[in-house]
């Protein structure tokens, strides 16, 4: 399935080292983004149900070279996450964030890189985390390491 919006290409081809060049300066171990807040809080609190409600009914997922689509795959996806890898959001830095209204739909994308601890190897790991959301429901999140 393609998704499309405002954003759809916009990162594509893009390295994740062009996209830290983005991010904001300064020692901001938790910074203040609605959609992005609300993910971390749901993922460091293992609340797998309340994460899953944050997506639209279609929404995608990449991760790991896996794509899940629709709630009951992002919930499955995220359970089987956290009981694999026991990981955590230490911090993440913003990067940029794009927004525009079109015939009354609000398109958001925001990117962050996470630090992500855990069981697995190469933990910590920086990990990009693209996200676009229409009205604020995430409709697409790719994961990828920065």
């Amino acid at each position: 399935m393609q998704i499309t919006t405002p954003f759809a290409s916009a990162w594509s081809g893009v390295s994740a080292a062009a996209i830290a060049a983005l991010t904001f300066p300064g020692d901001k171990r938790y910074p203040s983004h609605p959609i992005v807040s609300a993910l971390v809080a749901k993922i460091n609190n293992r609340d797998c149900q309340a994460f899953t409600d944050l997506f639209s009914k279609k929404a995608v997922v990449h991760d790991e070279g896996r794509t899940m689509q629709g709630k009951p795959e992002i919930l499955k996806w995220m359970q089987g996450a956290i009981e694999e890898y026991d990981f955590k959001i230490e911090s993440y830095t913003l990067g940029e964030e794009k927004s525009e209204t079109r015939k009354g739909v609000q398109f958001t994308e925001v990117t962050f890189i996470a630090k992500v601890t855990g069981n697995f190897d190469g933990s910590p790991a920086d990990l990009l985390h693209v996200v676009i959301a229409e009205n604020r429901k995430v409709t697409l999140l790719k994961i990828s390491f920065a």
